[in-house]
């Protein structure tokens, strides 16, 4: 069968070579370029999730927390401070859980130091030397932020003013002349219960997988990835195509230039036979002369 195409429409449809006969490499796919590169509209449940899930962490840290003062037993057991519960769920809950776990570890890291250092000054001194006691504190604060680094920001300054709370907040008891231990140990311990319920709850009930998020990464890379190769291929394509049209081009050069060289040495070949023939013909015609 004949083809009905027009020159016009061959030439059309044939890609355009540039002046050295390179062929263009072909346009990426626009759908796939655009796939990569528009991003995915967020769900309405997924925004109204993000809105309200730290109210709502909180409000249930918090529900939780009073339970250690609305409770008769769980009051009794903390001894009248169950409050530090709530004050440390306030303490390290964040809008973003990971910064929340962070401030777990550095509140209790910088709560412990602190009740151990309250607890040695207790032991050491006494209760009349409560002005050599702030001394000793002044000193522990300017040694810990002395060497103040930003990424324990919380846990060293947890520790320099906790420790005053610690030793002058209750560990000396003015009215009786002594020394209650128990005050640091139960501080320490609701302190750390507050932590573990914040970390339980938040970890449970609070955490949200990456992995979705990581998927659409993921293909959204790879998309673009698709299109930089695809490209890239047809680059490729074009400069191997217009390495063989100048090497297409230097053979025929070369072909070109034997041939003239074949050709002259030709035309030499034939004045030589002529001028042989001639001089043949004047030695003849001098072999005549008496």
């Amino acid at each position: 069968a004949t083809s009905t195409a027009t020159p016009a429409a061959t030439a059309a449809a044939t890609p355009k070579s540039d002046e050295a006969g390179a062929v263009p490499p072909a346009a990426p796919d626009k759908a796939v370029a655009a796939t990569a590169s528009k991003p995915a509209a967020r769900p309405v449940a997924a925004t109204v999730l993000k809105r309200f899930d730290y109210p709502l962490r909180v409000a249930v840290h918090i529900a939780f927390a009073s339970l250690w003062v609305a409770c008769p037993n769980w009051q009794r057991r903390a001894d009248g401070f169950g409050s530090w519960v709530g004050v440390s769920v306030l303490s390290v809950e964040q809008e973003r859980l990971s910064a929340s776990f962070i401030k777990m570890f550095h509140r209790f890291l910088g709560n412990s130091s602190a009740g151990v250092f309250a607890m040695i000054v207790a032991q050491i001194l006494n209760v009349n030397e409560l002005i050599v006691a702030a001394g000793l504190v002044a000193g522990w604060i300017w040694i810990v932020l002395s060497f103040y680094e930003p990424t324990f920001d919380y846990a060293m300054k947890n520790a320099a003013y906790s420790s005053a709370i610690f030793l002058f907040g209750g560990l000396v008891v003015f009215n009786q002349d002594s020394v209650n231990l128990g005050y640091i140990s139960l501080r320490i311990t609701m302190v750390s219960i507050g932590i573990a319920q914040a970390f339980i709850l938040d970890f449970i009930f609070f955490r949200r997988s990456a992995r979705p998020k990581l998927c659409k990464e993921a293909l959204a890379w790879f998309s673009s990835l698709a299109v930089a190769v695809r490209a890239s291929a047809d680059a490729a394509s074009a400069i191997q195509a217009a390495a063989a049209d100048e090497d297409r081009v230097s053979a025929e050069d070369r072909i070109a230039a034997a041939e003239d060289c074949i050709a002259a040495a030709e035309d030499r070949v034939a004045a030589a036979k002529t001028a042989a023939a001639a001089h043949a013909a004047a030695v003849a015609i001098d072999g005549k002369r008496p």
